[in-house]
C-alpha cells in the first residue's frame, strides 16, 4: 500500500469559536488519545507522537484486524468507557473497554486517499466501518452548526473536551494546521503557589488548591501570562514567609506539561492570591492536564474559600 507506517496526523488548532460558514463540518471532540491504525499483512497502532501502541493495547489491534480489509489506514481516538462514559483515566485499566472512534480514511484498499477531500473520505469511511458499536466504530459528525453545539454545552454529561471543526473540501496534509478546535471550558478559581520567572513579571503561575487535610496540592499552570497580565500579578506576589511546601524544581508532568520529565525551574511564592482561570475538561485525578487560561486576580476571595474540586 503507499501509505506505510508511520504517518504524520493533521493536527488542530485552538479556536475561541466554531466557524460558522457551510463549508464545515463537526465532531465531538473526545478525551482520549489520538490514534492512526494501519491494517497491513499485520495490524499497526500510532499515537499522535508516531510511537507504537499496538503492543499496549492488543485486543483493540485484533477487532481492527478484524473489521478492516487490508490495505486501509483511518485517523481516530483511542477511547476508554467506564461507568457509562468515556474516561481517559481508564485508557490504562484492565476493566474498561477500548476502541477506536474513527474520523478519517488515508488509505482504501492498498490506496492513498489523502488527497481527495473530506467528504468523499468520510463518505468511504461511513461505508467501510458501518455501524459498528464496537472495536472501531465511526465518529459521530454534523454540517449543522446549531446540531453541533449542544456537544459544548452539554460536555460534562456527555464527557467530551469540545469540538472540531474541518472544511469539507480540504484534503488531508500531514502536520497542517487546517482543522480547529474549540475546547469546552469552565471558570474556576486557584491559589497561586508559584511562578515560572521573576516575582515582579511572571512568565506564567503555578496553580494550586488545598486538599482535605490541608496541604498545598498543585492543579497545574497557566499559559504564557500577557504582559499586563504579568505586571498587574507582578504588583500582588510576594515572597513566602515561611518553608514552601513545593520543591524548587519538579518534573513537568507534574504542573500539566503532559509527558515531560525535564525539571522545570519555579519561584516560590506566598500562596495566599486566588485568581479565576479558564479549565477545560481535560483534569486527570484533581490535576488539568493542559494549560489553563488565566483571567483576573480576585481580591474578594482567600484561599480558604475554594473547594478542594478542580
Amino acid at each position: 500500500m503507499d501509505v506505510q507506517f508511520p504517518v504524520a496526523p493533521m493536527i488542530a488548532q485552538p479556536a475561541a469559536e466554531l466557524p460558522t460558514d457551510n463549508r464545515h463540518t463537526y465532531e465531538p471532540k473526545l478525551d482520549g488519545w489520538r490514534c492512526l491504525a494501519f491494517r497491513g499483512a499485520r495490524v499497526q497502532l500510532q499515537s499522535r507522537q508516531h510511537r507504537s501502541l499496538t503492543a499496549r493495547f492488543p485486543g483493540v489491534a485484533e477487532l481492527v484486524a478484524e473489521q478492516l480489509p487490508t490495505g486501509t489506514v483511518i485517523d481516530g481516538e483511542l477511547v476508554a468507557m467506564r461507568h457509562g462514559r468515556v474516561d481517559f483515566t481508564a485508557l490504562g485499566a484492565p476493566d474498561a473497554r477500548h476502541w477506536i472512534v474513527a474520523f478519517d480514511l488515508l488509505a482504501h484498499h492498498g490506496r492513498d486517499i489523502r488527497p481527495e477531500p473530506l467528504r468523499a473520505r468520510r463518505d468511504r469511511l461511513a461505508e467501510l466501518v458501518g455501524d459498528a458499536e464496537d472495536g472501531v466504530v465511526l465518529a459521530p459528525a454534523v454540517d449543522d452548526l446549531d446540531l453541533a453545539q449542544p456537544w459544548l454545552d452539554r460536555h460534562r454529561d456527555l464527557g467530551l473536551e469540545g469540538v472540531v471543526a474541518k472544511r469539507l473540501d480540504h484534503s488531508y496534509r500531514p502536520h497542517r494546521l487546517r482543522w480547529t478546535k474549540t475546547r469546552a471550558t469552565h471558570t474556576t478559581e486557584a491559589i497561586v503557589g508559584a511562578v515560572i520567572g521573576p516575582i515582579t513579571q511572571p512568565h506564567a503561575l503555578i496553580l494550586g488548591r488545598h486538599d482535605r487535610s490541608g496541604r498545598l496540592r498543585i492543579i497545574g499552570r497557566t499559559h504564557r501570562l500577557g504582559a499586563s497580565a504579568a505586571a498587574a500579578l507582578g504588583t500582588q506576589l510576594t515572597p513566602p514567609r515561611a518553608i514552601h511546601p513545593w520543591p524548587a524544581v519538579m518534573p513537568g508532568g507534574r504542573i500539566g506539561l503532559p509527558g515531560a520529565t525535564d525539571d522545570v525551574a519555579h519561584t516560590p511564592v506566598q500562596p495566599s492570591l486566588v485568581v479565576e482561570i479558564d479549565v477545560d475538561t481535560a483534569v486527570d485525578r484533581g490535576r488539568a492536564r493542559h494549560g489553563v487560561r488565566y483571567r483576573r486576580i480576585r481580591p474578594d476571595l482567600l484561599p480558604e474559600d475554594l473547594t478542594v474540586a478542580l
